[in-house]
Parts: structure tokens; sequence; C-alpha cells
């Protein structure tokens, strides 16, 4: 979610309280308006500016060390299946996985 985006959410929910159309309005709506909102605060979209920098800071982080153990997963089940298959066989194996380059293995 944006930031503008919530904001505008914010907005709306504060002006539909104070004019009495909160009440009006049924539980499934009061729901997802609620909803909506908190799925901002939850993004962080409602903390101070350095706050929410350092937040979106650890979520890269995060991210970056999420795709360097599925690098690292990927890499070491493709090994052992490898080494699976080739050893069903009574050829020679040779099996060989770089960094930047296609998986592939011979058996």
């Amino acid at each position: 979610m944006r930031l503008d985006g919530f904001k505008a959410k914010t907005t709306a929910e504060k002006n539909l309280r104070k004019s009495g159309e909160w009440e009006k309005m049924g539980d499934e709506q009061r729901r997802l308006v609620e909803k909506m909102v908190l799925d901002g605060k939850r993004a962080g979209l409602a903390l101070p500016e350095k706050e929410c920098e350092v937040l979106m800071k650890l979520k890269r982080e995060l991210s970056q060390a999420c795709l360097d153990f599925n690098v690292g997963m990927t890499s070491s089940v493709f090994r052992r299946y490898a080494n699976r298959v080739c050893r069903r066989t009574s050829t020679p194996r040779s099996v060989s996985l770089q960094e930047g380059s296609d998986a592939s293995f011979v058996c």
C-alpha cells in the first residue's frame, strides 16, 4: 500500500466517524474500513518518516536474506537429487552447479 492511499483511507475513516455515517454503516462495511487502515499500520505507514525508513531498510535486508537462503537451498536440493539419480546408474557422473550458470548434471 502506498502512503498517499493510506492517508486517504485514514482521513475517510475519521470523516465517517465525525459525520455520524459510521453508525449507519453495516458491520461488514465497518470491518472493511478498519481492516484497510490496519493493513497500512502493519505495513509501517503510520510511523514517522525516520522510523519508516529504518523499517524499509530492515524489510530489504530480510528479503535479501530470504533470497540468499532460497538459492542455497535450491542448489543443495539439486545436488542431492543429482547424486541420488546418478547413483542409480552405472555411468560416471559429473554434477556442476556454478553461480550465474544454468544448473545441469550429466550421469
